[in-house]
């Protein structure tokens, strides 16, 4: 059997498909990738957005803030609209939104199979990570100890 960092054999784990043997590490993103959480996301700023005479359509939210980080995204909606928004207050506001509606989506967030992937893999040895533009306590909350 070839050497195996971490003292696995190539064998893998009981139970774990071979292709999670030969993972080493994996680095997930969470917005999109572990967690569909960019409804709640578009709600919130839809929501914070709607005191500054703002309407987010989703075809504006997708091409302004999507994929963006929350300031970055705001700039370019700023920018799109024509008009200047107090970037501190709709911020502010729009993360009030997300983490008073996040328990109501509870684990509705994850995406399907991701925690059995990231049990897989767990249980395969593989180191995991997140990388992501969401804060740290965004993916503590809606990863969860996965």
């Amino acid at each position: 059997m070839p050497n195996m960092p971490s003292g696995r054999s190539s064998g893998g784990a009981r139970g774990v498909h071979p292709i999670f043997s030969a993972a080493l590490g994996v680095i997930f993103d969470l917005n999109g990738v572990l967690a569909i959480d960019e409804p709640l996301h578009e709600r919130a700023f839809a929501a914070a957005l709607a005191p500054h005479g703002v309407t987010l359509t989703h075809d504006l939210y997708q091409a302004a803030i999507l994929g963006q980080t929350d300031e970055a995204g705001l700039l370019r909606l700023a920018a799109a609209v024509g008009r200047d928004l107090a970037q501190i207050e709709v911020l502010s506001a729009k993360r009030r939104y997300y983490w008073q509606w996040l328990p109501e989506e509870g684990r509705q967030l994850l995406a399907p199979a991701a925690g059995a992937l990231v049990a897989a893999l767990t249980l395969s040895g593989a180191r995991l990570a997140l990388a992501s533009a969401a804060s740290i306590s965004e993916g503590q909350r809606v990863a969860g100890d996965r």
